[in-house]
């Protein structure tokens, strides 16, 4: 989903594509074709099945030998009646990575989403490996686009992190240096997370305080609300809202849910809003200007567009520095996923990672660091590339956030079995369980 996503969604569109890429939690995958093949239903119905996102685990996910994993997948009931009680997402074909024949699926109007989620376990030997799925009637007819799960378990279960080039500096400015800050417990003082749950069986947008004890549930919509960010006054989200079919909207709304505004409004793929310090603009992704997604600006009343990438590769994930003058972001423009840091104008683009599979990158609240999702789990590094750190091995980790002192940085995982949100230290000590229940929690917001 940027839901988990998912998460955040990416979707390359352009000449020659013939394979349909969508996205989750920010993550993309490859699906065999975007709209499934239907099936006959109860009467004189067709039941369907079209892939919407990969919410967890994106193709080429590396996971140690014998580790277990969550692959979630969303589908959306794109046929003329509802899924049928007894309904199931079952395997078809390749390796079977230690999962159950199939899964049941809860019925699903014509039109709504759901996510369904599969437990597996990565083989002990290294190598690539894929499994097949695909919705099941009851009786056993099969209907709908074929889904996969694709791993690699590397020959080495911790890789040792390789020097990288160094970037070149978009100006000869440097920043101070990050002060080590004093870590608050979760709920001392620090403001609120905004995050996206499942819990009421609907992508939502939730906010929480000390604990997920009692959380305050923002948004009840039967669309799926997704990737909320703090204004940096704490006052308003910004998020985004499916309204057609697979093709979101950037929304904002008040702290406490009320005054929900629909700012873009259009029949474009508008993902990953990101305020700007003075609340003023709002950055975010959109295919708006045919082929890939780019990232724009706008004002915060959705009037004012500015396009600021022009590849034909994917560019998304944007956040500004704490200070208004740049953004950073995720590209492809190089052939894999990179963080890359331009002016808030849009000149001086600079690439800062060099490894592959780094996305959803933001600034810590001096701006002196950025951390990001990496491969096999969270990064951080200086604001110019330099001093890459490997806070966490788990390749399941995704979505990281700072909370407002720099103290503690909050992210989403399936380390637990499920998808959860979880704490740590900036050094990557201390990591903590936030929520628990058995629904998924991701992409995290700190006010």
């Amino acid at each position: 989903m940027r839901v988990l996503s998912s998460r955040r969604n990416k979707i390359l569109v352009g000449v020659g594509v013939v394979a349909c890429l969508a996205l989750v939690l920010g993550l993309v995958f490859v699906a065999s074709s975007c709209q499934g093949t239907g099936a006959s239903g109860p009467g004189s119905c067709t039941l369907n099945a079209e892939l919407m996102a990969d919410v967890t685990v994106p193709d080429g996910a590396q996971f140690a030998g014998n580790s277990a994993f969550v692959k979630t997948w969303r589908l959306k009931n794109t046929g003329t009646c509802a899924w049928e009680e007894g309904a199931k997402l079952a395997y078809v074909s390749g390796d079977v990575l230690s999962g159950p024949a199939a899964v049941s699926v809860p019925t699903v109007a014509v039109g709504a989403s759901t996510d369904i989620s599969v437990n597996f376990v990565a083989p002990a030997a290294p190598g690539t490996y894929r499994s097949n799925w695909r919705m099941q009637r009851p009786e056993g007819t099969q209907f709908g686009v074929e889904v996969h799960v694709q791993i690699v378990v590397p020959a080495s279960a911790t890789p040792t992190p390789t020097a990288t080039p160094t970037a070149v500096p978009m100006s000869t400015a440097t920043l101070a240096p990050m002060a080590t800050p004093t870590p608050t417990p979760f709920g001392g003082g620090i403001g609120r997370i905004a995050w996206v749950s499942f819990r009421d069986g609907n992508a939502e947008i939730y906010t929480m305080g000390s604990s997920d004890a009692s959380p305050t549930r923002l948004t009840n919509t039967p669309e799926i609300d997704d990737q909320p960010d703090w204004s940096r006054d704490g006052k308003h989200i910004a998020f985004e809202r499916d309204l057609s079919g697979g093709k979101p909207d950037i929304f904002t709304m008040n702290a406490d849910g009320s005054g929900q505004v629909n700012l873009t409004n259009s029949a474009f793929y508008d993902t990953g809003a990101s305020w700007s310090p003075d609340g003023g603009n709002i950055a975010f992704a959109s295919d708006r200007a045919g082929g890939a997604l780019q990232i724009w600006t706008m004002k915060s009343d959705g009037t004012g567009l500015l396009k600021l990438t022009s590849t034909p590769q994917l560019n998304s994930d944007p956040d500004w520095s704490p200070d208004g003058t740049r953004i950073a972001f995720e590209s492809q423009r190089d052939g894999q996923s990179e963080i890359y840091v331009m002016n808030a104008n849009g000149t001086g683009q600079t690439r800062l990672t060099f490894s592959g599979g780094n996305d959803f990158p933001e600034w810590s609240p001096d701006g002196s660091k950025i951390v990001f999702h990496g491969a096999h789990g969270i990064w951080v590094m200086n604001a110019y590339g330099a001093a890459k750190t490997q806070l966490t091995t788990y390749a399941g980790d995704f979505h990281p956030a700072w909370s407002p002192n720099g103290g503690l940085i909050v992210f989403d995982s399936a380390r637990s079995g499920n998808q959860d949100l979880w704490i740590m230290k900036p050094d990557g000590t201390g990591i903590t369980q936030l929520t628990t229940n058995t629904k998924m929690d991701a992409y995290p917001s700190w006010a």
